[in-house]
């Protein structure tokens, strides 16, 4: 289904001038508002008295017929199409409803009054409930074009939300390996000064208990953590000599 400009569109002169007056560029090029006005300009819909239930199964009739052809469906028009079918059955459960309520069980009675001594009733007009049922083009397209816009909404909340969450996330990955690198520090500390009830000077080597890639980085870092502290001096008095572990004071 190729999307025409709004203005190449032969429906008629009115319902052309109020969609231009009330849709802006980039709703015009929205593909439901493209099926709603197709549907107009084929005589399928009558833009000024829609039939929300009529106009929910043409424009499902459309976005089949473009799902035949192997033709993109958006998923903006899904969504459109979602509002339509829940409007559909709002009108259905209304109608039913109608057909459920009972006849009006009033009598009616002329109003009697005396000109000369009273002044006329004031007559009212009875209360009508709004139909669910019919709608304008405008009114149709006014809702989609709000209804798309608090979905975009919602999913940039939600993209917002999911990136919070996963940068606590993040932050919780890191505190616990920093609870781990703690926890081996503090080992090693303690190690090392059970070692210096024996003698002042530890060899690195000694910390090593199992000879493995991992174990010996840990007690690499946790001496280095340790010095940064000032709770440790190292000495290496040749490169790629033996490092020394000393008390600090």
């Amino acid at each position: 289904m190729a999307i025409k400009d709004i203005k190449e569109i032969t429906f008629p002169k009115k319902v052309k001038k109020r969609i231009i007056e009330k849709s802006d560029e980039s709703i015009k090029k929205e593909q439901p508002i493209e099926i709603l006005l197709n549907l107009v300009e084929e005589n399928e819909i009558d833009p000024w008295d829609l039939d929300i239930v009529d106009v929910a199964d043409k424009f499902l009739d459309k976005v089949e017929i473009l799902e035949k052809k192997d033709l993109a469906i958006t998923a903006k028009t899904l969504y459109c199409a979602s509002i339509l079918l829940r409007k559909k059955s709002d009108c259905l459960i209304e109608d039913e409803e109608k057909e459920k309520e009972p006849p009006s069980q009033d009598k009616w009675e002329p109003a009697v009054f005396n000109p000369t001594k009273q002044e006329p009733p004031k007559l009212e007009m009875p209360a009508r409930r709004k139909s669910k049922r019919s709608a304008t083009i405008i009114e149709l397209m006014d809702e989609l074009k709000n209804a798309l816009e608090q979905e975009k909404s919602k999913k940039r909340k939600r993209k917002l939300k999911s990136k919070k969450e996963e940068k606590d996330e993040e932050k919780v990955k890191n505190l616990a390996h920093d609870e781990e690198i703690e926890k081996k520090v503090e080992e090693t500390y303690q190690k090392i000064k059970k070692g210096f009830r024996k003698k002042k000077e530890i060899k690195f080597s000694e910390l090593i208990e199992i000879k493995t890639r991992s174990n010996i980085i840990d007690k690499f870092l946790s001496i280095l953590f340790l010095a940064n502290r000032e709770k440790v001096l190292l000495i290496q008095e040749e490169m790629y000599g033996e490092i020394k572990i000393r008390p600090s004071c």
